[in-house]
């Protein structure tokens, strides 16, 4: 399965001075037509699952900007238009709702809660490097009988005390070339990885490189 990559990034790049720390939710009403068209480059690059533009749509985030009050707009609207894009694909696409975490929402009262929800259909590493993933592949396999994933960055190293709205920013590598990240992924999926994608610096070209190689591989 061949998840997308970067939602907030590629908005952040597409958009010049867009800076702080709300820029990919504030996208989803500003510029409504660049977040389908994001949707729409990855279902053609290969994706197999897209996901909703909502990892800045809670209220903590929201907040931040006088926004909280709106994060049920922000989601629904994040969620209309990945259906919309994948419904208009030509092959069948599906949608996951990003839930980001929710900061100081995390209590010990909500362990119950917690007890009681879905359960873990597959385990992912994401956000990280790629090199860190592979390892992090190889331990977890042996611990698990569940599905196996990856959606790596190309990150910087990110430093201490840096937060989504500090606007200082993080820059992508220069020594994770298309090549490099495609190589990682086909690594990834011998450590076990069925389920992979890109997250933060890993935009269409990447994806389209990534799924053209891991389906040439398995059609072999």
């Amino acid at each position: 399965t061949v998840l997308d990559g970067a939602m907030g990034g590629e908005i952040q790049r597409r958009i010049p001075g867009a800076g702080h720390g709300l820029w990919s939710a504030t996208a989803l009403v500003k510029v409504p037509e660049l977040v389908s068209d994001l949707h729409r480059e990855y279902i053609d690059a290969g994706a197999d699952v897209i996901t909703t533009n909502t990892y800045s749509t809670v209220p903590s985030y929201l907040g931040k900007g006088g926004l909280a009050d709106r994060f049920e707009e922000f989601t629904a609207l994040a969620a209309r238009l990945a259906r919309k894009a994948a419904s208009q694909a030509d092959r069948l696409i599906r949608v996951a709702g990003a839930l980001p975490p929710l900061d100081e929402s995390y209590r010990s009262d909500l362990v119950p809660v917690f007890d009681e929800a879905a359960p873990i259909a597959a385990f992912l590493f994401n956000c990280t490097h790629p090199e860190a993933i592979e390892g992090g592949l190889q331990e977890l396999k042996a611990l698990t009988d569940r599905p196996l994933g990856c959606y790596p960055n190309r990150l910087n190293r990110v430093p201490e005390g840096w937060t989504l709205d500090n606007e200082r920013v993080v820059g992508v590598r220069n020594d994770l070339p298309v090549e490099l990240y495609v190589e990682s992924i086909q690594r990834s999926i011998g450590h076990g990885a069925t389920i992979v994608g890109g997250c933060c610096g890993i935009g269409p070209n990447y994806i389209r490189a990534m799924s053209e190689s891991v389906r040439s591989a398995t059609s072999a």
